[in-house]
């Protein structure tokens, strides 16, 4: 964005039912950004926040869309932030010369708006589920409940954009006789201090959840099975280095969304009967 942004001024808007609420702005006046404009009654932003649809002004000075904030400004684009065709905010960013932007540049704003529009749903997502009792009290990672939440949108997301996504099942090998012979609270130690190394090799936008007992799933968005084996060989080498005072070892199935299933249960089915098989071997991980 900042291609554009260093030629001009942008801002982005999110939406209620009636009003506009800045989230981000550069190169405005204070008094410009504090503006609140009407849903489709003021301003392009309006405009566009009510039709859905991408606005671009090559004159603004001949449009009477156009509300004035910056005087030098001469063009403006618009562009709506969508999720399931729900329009949520808007991307705007202005020029000051006329005609200011290619055809190429509006589809490159465009797809940046795509993911703004994701990282500003994931937020949303996010201050709703810490509403909810959505997190392990032991590892203070997310719960299972919440990973039936996550899983979905994301499952929603690669079938709408035809885009790969894994699942790690990670599952702790002779768990309960490391209980039975050392204590709960020797367990609940091996627990926490893994829980943090496995969450420590996987990227911010991937997702780990503590599953059930010593089972933890880790979603991994945007990624086809070569790179979830990889991810899964990480974990492994960071388990290693980081926890010589434990004894127990991983075990790692891997499942990728479409090959190995269409829905949540699909996969975590194949998730499991990979990590089973990599038990069986006394390998590291598996994949199914």
């Amino acid at each position: 964005m900042s291609i554009l942004i260093n030629r001009g001024v942008s801002r982005i808007q999110k939406w209620n039912r009636c009003n506009s609420l800045l989230k981000a702005a550069t190169g405005y006046l204070e008094r410009v950004k504090k503006l609140k404009l009407q849903v489709g009654r003021e301003g392009i932003t309006g405009y566009v926040a009510k039709t859905g649809k991408t606005y671009y002004s090559p004159d603004v000075t001949k449009d009477k869309r156009y509300i004035v904030g910056v005087k030098s400004v001469r063009s403006e684009v618009a562009i709506p932030l969508k999720i399931e065709n729900k329009t949520i905010g808007v991307l705007d960013v202005e020029s000051k010369e006329y005609d200011g932007f290619s055809e190429w540049e509006i589809k490159l704003l465009t797809s940046i708006a795509a993911q703004l529009a994701i990282a500003i749903e994931k937020s949303r997502l996010f201050e709703k589920t810490k509403l909810l009792s959505l997190t392990d009290p032991l590892t203070e990672l997310p719960n299972r409940r919440h990973f039936d939440i996550i899983i979905d949108a994301e499952l929603k997301r690669s079938a709408r954009y035809n885009r790969p996504l894994s699942l790690l099942l990670i599952d702790f090998d002779n768990f309960k006789k490391y209980n039975d012979d050392f204590g709960h609270i020797a367990g609940d130690k091996v627990l926490k201090g893994y829980a943090g190394i496995m969450k420590s090799a996987i990227r911010e936008v991937d997702f780990i959840c503590r599953y059930g007992g010593d089972e933890f799933i880790v979603v991994l968005p945007e990624t086809d099975e070569t790179f979830a084996r990889a991810v899964a060989q990480r974990i492994i080498t960071n388990v290693n280095k980081g926890s010589k005072k434990f004894t127990i070892t991983l075990s790692i199935g891997v499942s990728t969304y479409p090959l190995d299933g269409e829905d949540k249960n699909e996969l975590v089915h194949a998730a499991d009967k990979a990590c089973y098989i990599a038990k069986s071997n006394t390998r590291p991980f598996s994949w199914g």
